[in-house]
């Protein structure tokens, strides 16, 4: 279902948070990139936006990327979904992706999870770009 933006600001206001990028071995530090996002939060139901500018600082981890939500999302109702974008800085490229549970998955083929090296080998400048729909407790 579509939301035009202008019904999702009467709605509410956005509220700033700082996501949480972790790696399922070895967690990513943003060193001097910068890590933003924000949400809007309706009755039960939550839309996050999560920002990630890797710097020149910026170590990957190892393992897939996990983003954490701003707000306890309700597990035994069903699963958080979003649309989202990975963005290689050095060949302006752009690998759709999106929100699923837990991960970040990649519109790749064959389609797996977002890590350090996959769909390319993160560097300065790189983005991850998410928009997560849930419902909360």
């Amino acid at each position: 279902m579509y939301i035009p933006t202008a019904q999702l600001t009467l709605a509410g206001q956005w509220t700033p948070y700082v996501p949480t990028w972790t790696g399922s071995i070895t967690d990513p530090v943003i060193g001097n990139g910068s890590i933003l996002g924000a949400y809007l939060q309706v009755g039960q139901l939550v839309i996050a936006k999560a920002s990630i500018m890797m710097g020149s600082t910026t170590t990957f981890g190892l393992g897939n990327y996990n983003i954490s939500l701003p707000v306890t999302e309700e597990i035994s109702r069903g699963i958080s979904v979003g649309p989202g974008m990975a963005l290689d800085s050095s060949l302006n490229q752009t690998f759709i992706c999106h929100w699923r549970d837990a991960f970040v998955l990649i519109n790749t083929s064959p389609v797996g999870l977002l890590a350090p090296t996959i769909p390319f080998i993160f560097a300065q400048d790189d983005q991850i770009q998410l928009t997560i729909i849930y419902k909360t407790t």
